[in-house]
């Protein structure tokens, strides 16, 4: 399917929030207000919408009573944001009832450590820093005596948490760090020709990993090393050029969560439903890719104006007054 390909879209957003949350952060005083407003806002930006499309995928799936059953566990590891172990391969380690909402788990475990790192203040990133070099290569090494950038991994810890703890996937949020931090720094590529030459190359590497994604590396390096040229690339053009996002293009990006988290439920809905009026032939390629992306955007859109802007906005203004 070609919406297989969109599978790339997760280590960007990794590498994004990574960025975003360094570039939004930049004033923090450390203080226990500041870093309580910054959960609430993030909290309140991933929790509310996930956990209501997650128990209305169970009901569309006519699993609902099930996973209040006999599957009561996974319910509950999908609710705290813990992977469900059900398959011992990574990054996901089994998923939760909402697919997607597996890297959610890593998402709530950035957070929380940038969170906790703020206390620190001008140290903060040499926490960060120090933290996610020590999970992804100290932590394998004293227990296991190696360590593997191979995301799929399973390292058998005996708190099965820790497979999330070192997953080499925590590279993406940290790339993204630096990035912020390179941003935010003086350091500027003068050369247009060396820019534009550099993005060439990014977008052609990147769109060589997008459809045709070889084997020669391990997937870790290989994605790390595609969609982190191709962000900071455009992220130094950014700041050389200080060009305007044109606004629809900026209106996707803001309601791309909604996006992400709505696009599977109206892939298996749409397909299901063309099946059962006798229109199966609407469901083949590339056809129903173009149906289903114009269905997605159309419902994303109502998700983001009228659940994530206004009832969740509001919600959180609230919140954060009372701190």
């Amino acid at each position: 399917m070609l919406f297989g390909h969109g599978a790339i879209g997760v280590p960007l957003f990794f590498i994004i929030s990574g960025f975003i949350m360094v570039f939004t952060t930049k004033s923090s005083d450390g203080s226990g207000k500041y870093v309580g407003k910054f959960l609430v806002k993030r909290l309140m930006r991933i929790i509310p919408i996930y956990f209501f499309l997650t128990f209305f995928y169970m009901l569309f799936q006519g699993s609902l009573v099930e996973y209040f059953t006999t599957k009561s566990d996974i319910l509950i590891k999908a609710l705290t944001f813990q992977p469900t172990f059900l398959k011992h391969t990574g990054s996901s380690y089994g998923m939760p009832p909402l697919i997607v909402g597996w890297s959610l788990n890593y998402e709530m475990l950035f957070y929380i450590l940038f969170a906790a790192s703020m206390f620190l203040k001008k140290y903060r990133y040499h926490f960060i820093f120090a933290l996610f070099l020590f999970l992804v290569f100290g932590a394998p090494i004293i227990h296991h005596g190696f360590v593997s950038l191979d995301s799929s991994r399973y390292y058998e810890y005996p708190v099965q948490y820790m497979n999330i703890l070192t997953n080499p996937t925590l590279l993406f949020f940290l790339s993204g760090v630096i990035f912020g931090l390179i941003y935010l720094s003086d350091f500027k590529i003068q050369s247009g020709v060396i820019l534009f030459s550099l993005l060439g190359i990014s977008i052609v590497f990147f769109l060589i990993i997008l459809f045709i994604n070889p084997v020669i590396f391990q997937p870790t390096q290989f994605m790390l090393l595609s969609c982190g040229l191709l962000v900071f690339i455009m992220l130094m053009i950014q700041k050389r050029y200080d060009f305007r996002v044109p606004k629809p293009l900026v209106y996707l990006g803001d309601m791309s969560y909604s996006i992400y988290l709505i696009h599977p439920l109206i892939i298996s809905f749409v397909s299901d439903f063309f099946k059962k009026i006798g229109v199966p032939y609407l469901t083949k390629q590339p056809l129903f890719f173009f149906e289903a992306t114009v269905i997605i955007i159309l419902i994303s859109i109502l998700s983001y104006e009228y659940f994530e802007k206004r009832f969740i906005g509001y919600v959180t203004s609230k919140l954060i007054k009372k701190k």
